[in-house]
């Protein structure tokens, strides 16, 4: 029987795969030491070609969920060996996602999910300091470590410090980058950031690569340049099972 992908998605074909055998990872639907379908059964599963399965499976290879076996076949691995980030809170006043992925030993990636000019919020106008008429940037991305979605960041910037950023192609690469390269200053949170959890829901999960309900955490903060003066907001909502936040 197959399950059918969608080749319009913003997410590529193989990523799409590979959430569902995580999924099926994570369910139990394959227990750990118990092998996955070959790359036959899968590519008649998906009806995606085999060159989309083996990444797929490489990606879940390289971040601890399955092992291969020569001449045996892939195999469930047990979940201490899982991609799973671990950051202090006090590291994300400064750091990016890519530097902590940079430090855990994964690859981190980024899928640019839309950059528009949008009408600012009332708490958009009083952080920025908007003047009348000025707009913002909302810039929505999703963070990957070895190719799994970890991160879901929605940001906001003044356009008239930003607006180059609909030019800007940001994909796998770090924001935090561009605006030290743009404007010379690294983002600082501002005061106190709010920890919540909610659950995935809706094009939240399909960003995500989860099943409807699966449990997140999201981060809201402020964050200024080194001078203090506001550069951007953030929402950063991310997998539990895959990134947590020490505090």
């Amino acid at each position: 029987m197959s399950e059918q992908t969608d080749p319009t998605s913003s997410f590529p074909l193989y990523m799409q795969v590979l959430a569902r055998i995580q999924y099926d990872i994570d369910s139990g639907a394959y227990g750990v030491g118990e092998s996955i379908p070959s790359e036959s059964e899968l590519e008649e599963r998906f009806l995606v070609s085999r060159i989309t399965i083996r990444r797929a499976v490489q990606e879940l290879v390289d971040a601890g969920y399955l092992i291969k076996r020569p001449g045996k076949g892939t195999f469930v691995r047990d979940k201490s060996s899982h991609l799973h980030l671990l950051k202090s809170l006090r590291d994300i006043e400064t750091k990016s996602f890519t530097e902590a992925c940079e430090e855990a030993g994964y690859e981190a990636g980024t899928i640019e999910l839309g950059c528009r000019v949008a009408e600012p919020t009332e708490e958009d106008r009083a952080f920025f300091e908007l003047i009348p008429d000025e707009r913002v940037i909302s810039l929505k991305r999703v963070h990957t470590a070895n190719g799994i979605p970890v991160m879901a960041n929605f940001t906001r910037l003044p356009e008239s410090q930003f607006a180059y950023l609909e030019e800007e192609d940001l994909k796998d690469r770090s924001l935090y980058e561009s605006i030290r390269l743009h404007k010379g200053c690294t983002p600082k949170l501002d005061g106190r950031c709010i920890l919540s959890s909610e659950s995935a829901f809706g094009k939240l999960a399909e960003y995500l690569n989860v099943p409807e309900g699966e449990p997140l955490f999201r981060l809201d903060g402020r964050y200024v340049d080194d001078d203090g003066r506001p550069l951007m907001t953030e929402k950063q909502i991310m997998v539990g099972s895959r990134y947590s936040i020490a505090l």
